[in-house]
């Protein structure tokens, strides 16, 4: 009986070695898209051209995750960790945009990680009798409970929910944080405030778009409650210069050197908080709404 050639030789072996490397691209999709707090489609692509690991969000496709060719895809799941915030914060804009059918304009999280304290909680959603008021409970070892109203079904079983319900859940949440958040960036100024010498009158914490901080003539400091999601260098950094406004209230070359003199890599740091941003999720920035699509 003739074998065919298809069957074997090194056009076979290439067929072989091409369907296992897509069995194993198809597998370590389903394990990224598994571990994202966002329901996005996921496409590994092997490529010989890639010299590192390449993430793209693209309109009405989702997040396409080019690798060299032979690269072990076990270290996969790091790479994506490390990029959580940027995908999260991607596939909302496009998600309100419409560019992601099949996503919801606004995301409820399933984590809230509180950076800056060294804190994480993990989010719950429970159902509730319509009509009464939507509330977020502490349930101990990191845990919150939300309760929303309406059965849970569907795509609200992953943490996303639409139109009224999910508005109020985003507004308690955001109120969770503040509450939660506004003591703690408090008593970490004033743990700054005495390992520096350097005294302030009050301060205050909100929410806001633009500063981090700010400091009046008078030792008032205003602080972003923002900064909760930041990582502790940074934020004990924005600490560091505002307490520097009490003595200098302008960016002249004292101020720097006031600031330098307790935190050497001043200027590294003043450089990326200026792309701090992403570390802040988007459903607590900005609080995208729109309909169900």
């Amino acid at each position: 009986m003739a074998i065919s050639a298809a069957g074997r030789g090194p056009g076979a072996k290439k067929n072989i070695g091409a369907m296992a490397s897509a069995r194993h691209a198809a597998e370590a999709s389903r394990l990224v898209a598994a571990m994202l707090d966002v329901p996005v489609p996921v496409a590994v692509r092997p490529s010989r051209r890639a010299g590192g690991v390449i993430l793209r969000m693209l309109p009405n496709r989702g997040l396409e995750i080019v690798v060299p060719a032979g690269f072990n895809l076990e270290l996969l799941p790091l790479a994506v960790e490390s990029r959580r915030a940027w995908i999260e914060d991607a596939a909302a804009r496009l998600a309100a945009s419409g560019e992601l059918p099949g996503l919801l304009p606004v995301l409820l999280p399933r984590r809230i990680p509180l950076t800056a304290f060294g804190l994480e909680y993990r989010v719950d959603y429970l159902s509730r009798e319509a009509g009464r008021d939507c509330r977020v409970r502490e349930m101990g070892a990191g845990r919150l409970a939300v309760s929303l109203a309406g059965p849970l079904a569907g795509p609200l079983s992953e943490g996303e929910a639409g139109g009224e319900p999910l508005g109020s859940a985003r507004q308690a949440l955001c109120a969770f944080v503040k509450a939660k958040a506004g003591p703690l960036l408090v008593s970490a100024l004033r743990r700054a405030s005495l390992e520096t010498g350097l005294p302030f009158v009050s301060a205050r914490v909100r929410q806001q778009r633009t500063r981090w901080g700010s400091c009046t003539a008078g030792g008032r400091v205003s602080l972003n409650v923002n900064l909760a999601f930041l990582p502790p260098t940074l934020a004990r950094y924005v600490f560091i210069h505002e307490l520097c406004h009490t003595r200098h209230q302008d960016h002249s070359p004292r101020f720097w050197d006031a600031v330098r003199a307790i935190e050497p890599g001043c200027r590294e740091l003043d450089a990326a908080l200026r792309h701090a941003a992403h570390y802040v999720p988007l459903w607590f920035s900005r609080g995208i709404t729109g309909p169900a699509s």
